[in-house]
């Protein structure tokens, strides 16, 4: 029994803004998602808003100021045009050395225009998750990763961001990924 439609590739922000021009954005196949989990009663759960992979190339060539821009752009136009999205991965594998948006391995890079560590260590995802809160109302937020159950310090890792999550009233449940490297 199945009651749930997440999307892949196609409600990544690589997949729909190939071009710094938002009105060239390509929302066709996310609309369809949507509509679809919509008129079939379904749970429509969007994949992923912040990610260092399957981001638009584009980013890396903007200064902080652009790219702060462009981010809550991208997120704002996602809640604008999905209201009654039930769940969406606000941000996916933040774990150092999975993919976060810090420009390592080829991976996009605007951490920094999120806040980068601040004071916390985690202020890019305390941001992202801001932004999606205030564009979002009424979507539940997650966060997720993988390699949680099989790493005592991935787990401690993870904790330590939900609950900075948690104490800011931001989050609304997890993501572990159940495979393993």
């Amino acid at each position: 029994y199945w009651n749930q439609l997440t999307t892949g590739n196609m409600g990544k922000w690589e997949s729909v803004g190939r071009s710094t021009d938002t009105l060239q954005w390509s929302w066709s196949s996310l609309d369809y998602a949507y509509n679809y989990a919509k008129e079939n009663d379904l749970i429509f759960k969007d994949h992923t808003l912040i990610w260092g992979s399957q981001q638009p190339d584009w980013i890396n060539a903007l200064d902080s100021a652009e790219q702060i821009n462009y981010i809550e752009t991208w997120i704002r136009m996602v809640g604008e045009r999905y209201p009654d999205m039930d769940m969406i991965d606000v941000v996916n594998e933040p774990l150092p050395n999975h993919n976060p948006p810090d420009g390592i391995a080829g991976e996009a890079n605007y951490k920094d225009a999120l806040g980068g560590d601040g004071e916390t260590g985690w202020d890019w995802v305390i941001k992202s998750f801001e932004l999606a809160k205030k564009y979002m109302p009424n979507t539940e937020l997650i966060l997720n990763d993988y390699g949680i159950i099989n790493s005592n310090s991935n787990t401690t890792t993870y904790l330590e961001i939900i609950n900075l999550l948690m104490d800011r009233e931001l989050i609304d449940g997890i993501g572990v990924q159940g495979h393993r490297f």
